[in-house]
């Protein structure tokens, strides 16, 4: 590709090799989209050598949404949306009372929470997790809860409701059972945009406005979940990633973003899957230097989804022993 559209650019390719061999490829091409979609720069071969180098590219101003400001609390609110609250479409039964706790914890520290980042599920009823996108050998959609296998995908037992779609589902189900988290999983209908179980919950959209009044900062909304072939349970990366859609990929911006300060609150929900999902993307290898105590799971402020309480439990213990702080609220409030 580089070569088709500047032939000039076998000049980097030493440079390419020494960054395959130190596994940065797809930390390159991601900070390539990030810049190239907002400005397509002049000097193609100067932007890509500054890149690889890891300098600013000469005459391309980079934007971003997060502030560039280092040290600090951040509070990272992964999910705190209607319908996985008490009479929502997936409901998580102590999600209420987990988020009375954050919001106190807003209230009370506001004014040493430098930002807080609020991620927001934001499906189309048409995805690869609700029970419209397939069709059984009945000719009926399955009901919520419904795990679905690659092998039942294969042998006809459930389809893509759209034909054109049957080998991407299969493809899609392969991938997610390779990654070795979660079998593709039919949730009941949620967080549809522009439905009332998108909206944050008062309980916790009240002491964020609160925070905002008494500190003058605007809080971060992070959308996830808009590709309807993916599941997206991380804020910053898709279960699988679809290569043509950046959403779905890797976002550094805001990994590096949460990175910079000098402790990381995490609370919200589901602690089974989104919040763990999120917390374990954040502190992987290679994404990041931020010391793994840094980081804060808020124990009592996040609850599991019914039935998957083993893999709380589990995302607990991996983060324990991988040197990450679990505290309780009170205990949180104490350390600041």
């Amino acid at each position: 590709f580089f070569r088709e559209n500047h032939p000039k650019m076998q000049a980097t390719d030493v440079a390419l090799q020494e960054y395959v061999k130190g596994s940065r490829m797809g930390e390159i091409f991601n900070e390539m989209a990030n810049l190239t979609f907002k400005e397509r720069p002049m000097d193609v071969e100067g932007f890509l050598l500054d890149l690889l180098q890891a300098k600013q590219p000469k005459g391309h101003r980079r934007q971003s949404i997060y502030p560039k400001e280092e040290g600090g609390v951040c509070l990272v609110i992964i999910d705190p949306q209607n319908d996985f609250h008490p009479g929502g479409s997936l409901a998580v039964p102590n999600a209420d009372e987990d988020a009375k706790r954050i919001a106190g914890f807003i209230r009370e520290k506001a004014a040493s929470i430098q930002n807080i980042v609020t991620t927001l599920d934001s499906h189309q009823r048409l995805h690869i997790a609700h029970g419209l996108f397939w069709v059984g050998k009945d000719g009926k959609p399955p009901g919520p809860f419904t795990l679905i296998s690659s092998a039942q995908i294969e042998s006809g037992e459930w389809k893509a409701a759209d034909a054109s779609k049957q080998d991407a589902a299969l493809s899609y189900a392969k991938q997610l059972e390779a990654g070795g988290k979660f079998q593709l999983c039919i949730w009941p209908e949620h967080c549809i945009v522009g439905t009332p179980g998108h909206c944050v919950t008062p309980l916790i959209m009240e002491a964020i406005n609160e925070w905002t009044a008494v500190t003058g900062r605007e809080p971060t909304w992070v959308h996830k979940g808009q590709n309807c072939m993916t599941e997206m349970y991380s804020a910053l990366k898709a279960e699988v990633v679809i290569d043509e859609d950046p959403r779905t990929h890797l976002n550094l911006t805001l990994v590096h973003f949460i990175a910079q300060h000098s402790k990381v609150f995490v609370c919200g929900q589901a602690l089974s899957h989104c919040v763990n999902c999120t917390v374990r993307d954040l502190i992987s290898a290679g994404y990041t230097d931020l010391p793994k105590d840094r980081v804060v799971v808020m124990t009592d402020a996040s609850s599991a989804v019914p039935g998957f309480e083993a893999d709380a439990e589990q995302f607990q213990k991996d983060m324990g022993e991988l040197g990450l702080l679990l505290k309780t609220t009170e205990d949180c409030n104490a350390l600041l």
